[in-house]
């Protein structure tokens, strides 16, 4: 994996500062090993040594406004076109994994860990050797591994729904969201706040380049160059939404209103085009607002995935695997049709 520079400085700096509060700080030390509630604790100590690291920090945390409307479509020449395999040959397209009792950061190093083993969701190093070998995984499983960019090919990109009012909303404060979580456990805050705040309508969001993961900090403490590294594609998603009951099954909640529903699919269409044109191959979600902060209706927002990603644009094979990561079992229930039921794909 090449790092740059200042992208070291940077971490070197982070761990220095998390030393100075290591008496007070206690990182994935609470909760069974699979347990999503194992988190970082103690904010204040944590955005003190994040202040104080980011101080300086200008390349690294680099955050860029994008919006859907002036993405150009995706190129399908430009495409990896990854492999599906199947007894008579293989198909062209995505993986679609469900993960349950697991957060999005756990998930990304489920991802890199290399034999994807289910019983050891240990956080791994994101080192030179294993982004060499998984780069190599991914040309092994491409029709055209020349399209795979050589940076962000084998860099996991995240989405994080995000506040579009102020910088990770209330994090100082402690509020449990999911952006939050992800902002206890990164560099991630460094990147928001230097965006422009408001920025949220329903086709912009943030891309954060490179964002360091600490949560493996006292495993790692002495090791800093092998934090984890990921990229960040931040958007608002659809707060708290009017719903309704589905006339068929009493159990099943749908969006009240259309144009709710077509506003969280152009949201899934920015989050795919942008990874796809940026080159990730990997993509982690979360609960996509399915939550208690924004009440979004399970079943329509899987149905709307479901949708966005069968589209002619998406399908032929861009990303090599997505995950979903969802934390509470009942999710887990309803975002299993994606596994189920759905592969992105054309026929070779």
């Amino acid at each position: 994996m090449a790092t740059t520079a200042a992208h070291s400085a940077l971490t070197n700096e982070l761990v220095a500062h998390l030393n100075a509060v290591l008496p007070s700080l206690h990182i994935m030390n609470e909760g069974p090993a699979n347990s999503a509630t194992r988190t970082v604790r103690h904010i204040g100590p944590v955005a003190t040594a994040l202040e104080s690291a980011y101080a300086n920090a200008v390349d690294v945390t680099a955050v860029d406004v994008v919006d859907l409307v002036d993405l150009p479509p995706l190129d399908p020449a430009k495409c990896p076109r990854f492999k599906l395999g199947y007894n008579e040959g293989y198909t062209y397209g995505t993986w679609v994994d469900v993960l349950t009792s697991i957060d999005q950061v756990r998930a990304a190093s489920y991802i890199l860990s290399p034999d994807h083993d289910d019983n050891d969701l240990e956080h791994r190093p994101f080192t030179s050797s294993l982004f060499v070998s998984l780069h190599e995984y991914l040309r092994d499983s491409a029709e055209f591994p020349e399209n795979i960019d050589p940076v962000n090919g084998s860099k996991i990109a995240l989405l994080n729904m995000a506040n579009d009012t102020e910088p990770a909303g209330r994090f100082l404060a402690g509020d449990d969201t999911s952006e939050t979580s992800l902002c206890q456990r990164s560099t991630l805050y460094a990147s928001l706040r230097k965006a422009p705040y408001p920025w949220g309508s329903d086709t912009r969001g943030l891309y954060s380049r490179d964002v360091t993961f600490f949560e493996t900090f006292l495993n790692y403490r002495n090791f800093p160059h092998k934090l984890p590294l990921c990229s960040v594609i931040s958007m608002a998603g659809v707060d708290k939404p009017p719903v309704r009951t589905d006339p068929q099954n009493p159990n099943i909640r749908r969006f009240a209103d259309p144009k709710h529903r077509d506003r969280t699919k152009q949201k899934m269409r920015l989050f795919l085009k942008f990874a796809a044109h940026r080159g990730h191959t990997l993509l982690v979600v979360g609960t996509f607002g399915c939550d208690s902060h924004r009440a979004n209706p399970e079943w329509d927002v899987v149905q709307c995935w479901m949708e966005v990603m069968s589209e002619k644009e998406f399908r032929i094979g861009w990303f090599k695997e997505i995950h979903f990561a969802l934390p509470m079992w009942p999710l887990y229930q309803v975002f299993n049709e994606l596994k189920n039921k759905m592969y992105m794909f054309d026929h070779k």
